[in-house]
């Protein structure tokens, strides 16, 4: 299914069949083309897998970038959540070596989140 960018969109937006309901583990699996990613249209600065393919989506020469997604069920208030990423860093690439990733979660839009290193 095609992605419901805008055509001329720089950004892009979850595409339907890339977020897995992990039900036994009680969670979800959101891979690579079930994720809104800032400029992720523009292959400058991102190389996403191949629609139907699960591998990596690639980040190229940016320090800093945005990645958002939920789940279509809703987030049960009061509950913890584990969030995780699997980040792999190229040979040679460069920015990345000593410094911190921040992740941040909120749930629903006027939710407020904190930063964790």
């Amino acid at each position: 299914m095609p992605p419901k960018s805008l055509p001329n969109s720089p950004h892009h937006d979850p595409e339907e069949g890339y977020v897995q309901d992990l039900q036994e583990a009680n969670g979800w699996l959101f891979k690579p083309r079930g994720l809104n990613i800032v400029w992720g249209n523009d292959d400058r600065y991102w190389c996403l897998p191949p629609e139907g393919e699960d591998g990596p989506a690639e980040l190229k020469g940016v320090t800093w970038f945005e990645v958002t997604s939920s789940p279509k069920e809703n987030l049960k208030r009061g509950k913890k959540y584990e969030i995780s990423f699997l980040v792999s860093v190229n040979t040679g690439a460069s920015c990345w070596n000593d410094l911190p990733i921040f992740i941040m979660a909120t749930v629903g839009t006027g939710g407020s989140g904190r930063w964790k290193e």
